[in-house]
């Protein structure tokens, strides 16, 4: 593979985000099922067991997931945005609504995640490639 590819396509963006497990755990505290319902999808919220450390790396992804797209948030809801675990335990993006509008808008392409939580910090990568 040549500089700046990735399989068959081009390394388009990266994107990282670093989320302190105690502010998604306040949140959830506080604003209970109204917080959880508007940032994560019913299928998030499941397969986190609603766990602030795996709700905490979701949120990452989604923001690591808008800085790879350059756009940040302002374009679509965290929730257009679904960490999905596959089968292997490995997780996934699954855009939808306006998300997948803009990536689509932008040329979509493969997106590829990373997620890690530890003690009281959760971090996630996307790599986005066209």
């Amino acid at each position: 593979m040549g500089h700046g590819s990735l399989r068959k396509g081009f390394l388009k963006g990266v994107g990282i985000d670093l989320c302190d497990v105690q502010r998604i755990q306040k949140m959830m505290d506080r604003w209970g099922n109204t917080f959880e319902g508007r940032v994560f999808t019913e299928r998030e919220i499941k397969e986190s067991h609603d766990k602030a450390s795996s709700l905490a790396a979701r949120w990452a992804a989604k923001e690591a997931f808008s800085k790879a797209i350059k756009t940040g948030i302002k374009d679509f809801n965290f929730a257009d945005v679904e960490v999905c675990s596959e089968d292997s335990g490995a997780p996934s993006l699954q855009l939808h609504g306006d998300a997948l509008r803009v990536f689509e808008a932008m040329g979509g392409g493969e997106l590829h995640l990373s997620l890690s939580h530890e003690k009281n910090m959760a971090v996630a990568v996307v790599i986005w490639v066209g």
